[in-house]
């Protein structure tokens, strides 16, 4: 899915932790994006990079969690 996009790998992992994943979880919830996201990463990358790009992804889904929160 994400290869059909001609942009080298940074830009793919910007696009999914910026945009992709967060309004995936804003839909969803429950950590669905987490689900979608570590397959993604480990397509892109070397197995060390993939993991710590998951780690930020997990981090940016939970400060936009909150960010959502605190708007009630």
């Amino acid at each position: 899915m994400i290869q059909v996009f001609q942009l080298d790998n940074t830009h793919k992992a910007l696009l999914l932790l910026i945009a992709f994943l967060l309004a995936i979880e804003s839909l969803t919830g429950f950590g669905v994006s987490l689900f979608l996201s570590i397959p993604l990463f480990f397509s892109l990358f070397p197995d060390y990079k993939a993991y710590r790009l998951s780690i930020i992804g997990i981090t940016n889904i939970n400060f936009s969690f909150q960010s959502n929160i605190s708007n009630c």
